[in-house]
């Protein structure tokens, strides 16, 4: 998580006005910036995890994104099952499989706004046909062929540091949730 405040409106601005190219850019130049330390945090976190994804990494900074893109969707999967125990590109009802968990997590106000994406079919979860946007279905299954590109590698880092940031805000908020009980 952790895309600076000030700019998140800014960046919803431009989709909403039609500049997507602009928008991407600067979504793009974050990520490439944040990488490698979302690389380190996701190492220190998910130690079992560490050598799939040092090779991830590895393959995006060599430019090898047909083989890091699968990389880093197959250990969103992961982690999201680490998280909240349902994979996340399963579709339940119209919505993530992992919808019930998140909700049942019931953290807060702001737990809810940004747990909002579980609460429908997204496109990189969906069984859409004939498209080419980052899906996975599309690409582990071998139907789409030209998903290595440099913002597809980078949009699945955001979706790691996504899932990840939600793993680690509701840990922290039980954590203060307990140290508050026991006073």
């Amino acid at each position: 998580m952790g895309f600076p405040g000030r700019s998140a409106p800014e960046v919803a601005d431009l989709y909403e006005n039609g500049q997507s190219e602009r928008a991407d850019s600067l979504l793009v130049d974050y990520y490439r910036e944040r990488a490698h330390a979302i690389s380190e945090e996701l190492t220190a976190y998910y130690p079992n995890r560490t050598t799939i994804l040092h090779k991830a990494f590895r393959m995006h900074n060599e430019r090898e994104r047909d083989i890091s893109v699968p990389l880093f969707l197959i250990q969103a999967d992961g982690i999201c099952i680490h998280a909240f125990r349902r994979e996340f590109f399963r579709i339940k009802k119209g919505a993530l499989a992992a919808r019930k968990s998140v909700d049942n997590a019931n953290v807060d106000w702001i737990w809810n706004a940004l747990t909002e994406p579980f609460r429908i079919a997204l496109p990189i979860a969906t069984h859409t046909r004939g498209v080419e946007f980052l899906n996975r279905r599309r690409i582990l299954h071998g139907q789409s062929l030209t998903y290595g590109t440099e913002i597809n590698s980078l949009k699945a880092i955001s979706l790691l540091a996504f899932l990840h940031g939600l793993d680690r805000y509701r840990e922290e908020y039980k954590r203060q949730s307990v140290g508050l009980d026991t006073r």
